[in-house]
């Protein structure tokens, strides 16, 4: 009994020892032949029954679950020391399948149950990432491609007698494009749709969710956003790219296609729709507003919210960058800036210029003909963009195409018809409704209602109309030059008079002013008389009066004399205005006015009085020390 147990412990250090070489060498050696198994890290166990019964499921021939006979599903794995008995089974080693950085895994499986009729890849089964065998099997795992991938920068340590991977790059799209998708498994779509319905599968990286949620066949409503890399199966989506997109292709797509819509600052992009309701019968018809579809990037949104297929009223707004399909949408851009269009002849370079169909204007008076320089600014509203799209057309490819459209025909159009139309027809109308000197004397008048008939036959269309400038009118004819210059000077000398004119009636208003405000301190003056006559009587507001005129003269400022003295230094005829002024206003009622008395009266001493020569109530002595200055007060 003791020699077994000594034979039994030196099995096991014999074992153990050998156990080390077979993960070096373990196809030989006394652990092989013990059944003793160590994987390498970077292989995988393959699995052989040699004897035991036959499968149960006669579904599986090269693979088989469980531990029946034959090439089993499982396989062994690094980090675990197997023991297999010895004669029953064997194992092969085989690499561990590795998927790079920047590639996936495509997966096909060897054995399984068959798939469907009419399914191309076979459906998802929860096998870790078909590292287990038996699950994938016993879970209904079918034959050939599989829909799921294998995520790169990773390793798997996957039954190659079960499953073949291959393993091909991720779905790149470049930063600045959309990736288009086309869906080559899936539901039949119904031959009126354009696009296959659409289905939440993360970025069509869940080929399964796409599948189960009713995916169908055919172009696809989502785009993949740029600067992104995806896991999406090559054999379920194909997807177009700036990279992979050929030229000469019978869709007509281009890489510029793919880019996105960029709306530069001063523009305003107006969104054509290829594909929705059928709007109605009319020739101004404009989609109205739906909400939802987050400015075209969600199509599906826009379908289902009953939106309509042609121009739309939402606008893409300036400075924004949107990744949309073109096989949804055509976007034109439209400019919202100040424009200037001139009527001039036009060079070859000129061509895409918004009023490259406005020609040099000629007119023809009284069989003159003139060329007629006229300039016009004026700014279309982003209100206003999908109307003139809408009535003046865009650029329309022969395959259907949308993207971005950088076309200068609708304002050309919209400029020459409208706005071209309104001006000539105008001038048309003042050529055959006046004279040659007319026109030239009437040009203001001229500018200014062509000016309002433009603005009103824009404002129409909701254009912003702001200046119309019309130059002089240049003359294929030199006599009309001779008549111009006439009349020129006509014009001048009517400008010198009228300024003359303007001049005498400033200097005539200026005068009746200062009339005015002589009458003004006239009246002031009567009044303070009244004012003062009533307060000390008429005879002696007169003489205040008198006194007040000859402190304002310019006579000495000391008389010495009697009145014939004094009457040769005074102003008499102010004197007697100020004494007749006095005298009108306070005389007693029915009391005859009295003359005021003359220079001749007064230098011989008389006044108005009782006929003495003297003045009522004073002497002459009195009335010359009224007038001389105080005496000197006694001293002492």
């Amino acid at each position: 009994m003791a020699m077994v147990l000594v034979l039994a412990l030196l099995v096991l250090v014999a074992a153990g020892v050998a156990l080390g070489a077979a993960a070096l060498q373990p196809e030989s050696g006394l652990a092989r032949r013990m059944g003793f198994v160590v994987v390498p890290a970077d292989k995988v166990g393959v699995v052989r029954r040699r004897v035991g019964g036959n499968p149960s499921d006669p579904r599986f021939k090269r693979v088989v679950p469980g531990d029946a006979r034959g090439v089993q599903a499982r396989c062994l794995t690094p980090g675990t020391r197997y023991w297999l008995k010895p004669g029953v089974y064997s194992v092969e080693l085989a690499p561990r399948t590795d998927v790079p950085p920047g590639m996936i895994g495509l997966v096909t499986a060897l054995d399984g149950v068959p798939r469907p009729s009419g399914r191309l890849l076979g459906r998802r089964v929860e096998c870790d990432n078909f590292q287990d065998g038996d699950a994938f099997l016993l879970g209904g795992g079918e034959q050939g491609r599989q829909l799921a991938t294998l995520p790169g920068d990773a390793s798997y340590y996957i039954n190659p007698a079960l499953f073949t991977v291959v393993v091909v790059p991720r779905t790149h799209v470049p930063d600045g494009t959309v990736g288009l998708v086309i869906a080559k498994v899936g539901r039949l779509r119904p031959p009126d749709q354009p696009f296959g319905r659409h289905v939440e599968c993360d970025n069509f990286q869940d080929g399964d969710a796409f599948l189960l949620g009713g995916g169908e066949q055919g172009r696809q409503l989502a785009v993949l956003g740029g600067g992104a890399s995806y896991d999406i199966h090559p054999d379920l989506f194909e997807v177009l790219t700036t990279e992979n997109l050929r030229p000469g292709r019978k869709d007509g797509m281009t890489p510029d296609h793919l880019r996105d819509i960029n709306i530069p600052v001063g523009y305003v992009g107006v969104v054509v729709t290829l594909h929705g309701i059928e709007p109605p019968p009319d020739d101004d018809v404009i989609g109205p507003v739906v909400p939802g579809h987050s400015n075209y990037r969600l199509p599906w949104a826009f379908l289902s919210g009953l939106g309509w297929r042609g121009v739309q009223q939402q606008p893409l707004r300036q400075g924004g960058v949107y990744a949309l399909n073109p096989w949804f949408v055509r976007v034109v851009l439209m400019p919202t800036r100040l424009l200037t269009l001139e009527w001039k002849r036009k060079t070859p370079g000129e061509a895409d210029n918004y009023d490259a169909e406005l020609e040099q204007l000629v007119i023809s008076i009284q069989g003159f003909l003139l060329n007629v320089n006229i300039t016009q600014t004026l700014q279309i509203p982003a209100s206003a963009a999908p109307r003139l799209v809408s009535q003046f057309g865009s650029a329309v490819t022969a395959h259907g195409l949308g993207g971005l459209v950088n076309d200068p025909r609708p304002v050309q159009r919209f400029v020459e018809r409208v706005l071209g139309g309104t001006v000539e027809n105008y001038l048309t109308e003042v050529a055959a409704s006046s004279t040659v000197e007319e026109y030239l004397t009437q040009q203001d008048t001229i500018r200014a209602e062509l000016a309002a008939r433009v603005r009103q036959n824009l404002s129409e269309w909701g254009i912003t109309v702001s200046d119309t400038l019309m130059g002089l009118a240049v003359a294929q004819d030199p006599e009309l030059d001779r008549i111009r210059q006439r009349v020129i000077a006509e014009q001048q000398q009517r400008l010198t008079l009228e300024e003359e004119v303007k001049n005498a009636e400033i200097r005539a208003r200026i005068r009746r002013i200062e009339i005015a405000v002589e009458r003004e301190e006239r009246g002031l003056a009567v009044a303070e008389l009244e004012r003062l006559a009533e307060l000390l009587g008429p005879e002696v507001a007169s003489v205040q009066a008198l006194v007040a005129e000859i402190k304002d003269m310019r006579v000495p400022e000391v008389i010495s004399g009697d009145a014939a003295v004094l009457g040769g230094f005074m102003p008499w005829q102010r004197l007697q205005e100020v004494i007749a002024t006095v005298r009108q206003h306070h005389r007693p009622q029915g009391t005859p006015l009295e003359a005021a008395p003359t220079k001749e009266a007064l230098e011989a001493g008389h006044g108005h009085g009782d006929g003495d020569g003297e003045p009522d109530g004073a002497t002459a002595a009195e009335v010359d020390g009224d007038l001389s200055p105080d005496p000197p007060a006694p001293r002492g």
